[in-house]
């Protein structure tokens, strides 16, 4: 049996393998074309897959990089400045609150930077004021839409699965179970990557438009 380190392991792959095809649903549509891409081109496939992992890491540290610091200066006032702890825990609390409109601002940018990099390579991530110029109260109605419809969909499919899922645990026969645990994977995996290609297709339209 697959231990879980392999499962991730061997998922990785596969991943960068998807986020590659995504880059090509994203620069297929800014030229146009309303038909999903073929599987051509696989080795430029996999480099943008792992070159869209890299910069979204890139800009998510950037974003998140704000709240990080005013946190560590905070436990430092905690740890080696105990007379000024309200400092401290006031530094604390305001880097947890500083996180959520951080990271909220960092979705929204990486939506549209993922698109820039599809369209103008991999500098396109840091073109910082190509793609906030393209935010607008259309975007933000939209992301919201999207996220809104993805959230109620994600719950319907966990439902769908878990039910019979916990009704099969009561079995003990583990080639059944195995079978069952299989069939939610790709259901799951199936409406999650029908999800995204909705998502990435929808977006690029928008920033299509607005170009």
């Amino acid at each position: 049996m697959l231990s879980m380190a392999n499962i991730i392991f061997l998922s990785i792959p596969i991943h960068i393998i998807l986020f590659g095809y995504y880059v090509k649903i994203m620069r297929t549509t800014l030229e146009g074309d309303i038909n999903l891409p073929e599987w051509t081109g696989f080795f430029k496939i996999i480099i943008d897959g792992i070159l869209l992992v890299i910069g979204q890491t890139i800009v998510s540290i950037a974003f998140m990089i704000i709240p990080l610091i005013i946190g560590i200066i905070g436990v430092a006032f905690l740890i080696f400045a105990e007379s000024f702890e309200i400092i401290g825990h006031s530094l604390m609390f305001i880097s947890i609150l500083s996180f959520i409109p951080f990271m909220i601002l960092n979705s929204l940018y990486i939506i549209l930077a993922n698109i820039n990099f599809a369209k103008r390579g991999f500098f396109g991530f840091f073109d910082y004021n190509e793609v906030i110029n393209k935010f607008s109260i259309n975007y933000i109605l939209l992301a919201s839409v999207i996220f809104v419809f993805s959230l109620m969909l994600s719950i319907t499919i966990v439902i769908i699965v878990a039910i019979p899922s916990i009704l099969v645990s009561f079995i003990d026969n583990m080639a059944l179970t195995f079978i069952f645990s299989l069939i939610s994977s790709i259901i799951s995996s199936t409406f999650s990557i029908t999800l995204l290609i909705f998502s990435y297709r929808a977006y690029a339209t928008y920033y299509k438009n607005v170009n």
